[in-house]
């Protein structure tokens, strides 16, 4: 009984441990996913579903006090621009970035964002989120603003999406 116990606690050390090693793997693609948590390092997360995975958050294009945070993988939505994005400034001079995706993308945000009001949205490059907002309502049309990005962070946010465009 007691080597069934030791074996079974192994057993499930070295599954939490594969989990870490997938996780660790997962190739991301750029796009929306859902935030399930947040905190300073991937510690605070504990154990989580085989769909979560733990990311850095970027916090030059929107300083927060957290550094990572636990996505959802399970569904997300393809950043693919229908066109190029635009940088403006609002009426208080501060940049803003304006996106607009492709038709299909633009369906699938809207379908995405109505079963998450309320709930913490991310957008991912390259593996890490580069910013992070609370969803207030559905995106409709596929159309939206990134607002309160310092100048260089918008420009920065800007080159890095830029070549997502697919028609």
């Amino acid at each position: 009984m007691k080597n069934l116990f030791i074996y079974m606690c192994c057993m499930i050390l070295c599954i939490q441990c594969k989990q870490k090693q997938i996780n660790d793997t997962i190739q991301l693609r750029d796009g929306f996913y859902q935030v399930n948590n947040k905190g300073v390092d991937s510690t605070n997360f504990g154990n989580h579903q085989v769909h979560e995975v733990s990311i850095a958050y970027n916090s030059i294009y929107n300083e927060q006090e957290f550094t990572k945070l636990l996505i959802d993988t399970s569904d997300f939505v393809p950043l693919e621009l229908g066109q190029l994005p635009s940088t403006q400034k609002d009426s208080l001079q501060q940049m803003q970035l304006s996106i607009t995706l492709n038709k299909d993308a633009a369906n699938k945000i809207k379908k995405f964002t109505a079963q998450r009001i309320n709930k913490g949205l991310a957008i991912v490059l390259d593996g890490e989120a580069i910013t992070m907002h609370k969803v207030r309502d559905t995106i409709q049309g596929g159309q939206m603003v990134i607002s309160f990005c310092g100048e260089n962070a918008c420009h920065q946010l800007y080159t890095r999406i830029k070549d997502n465009i697919k028609h």
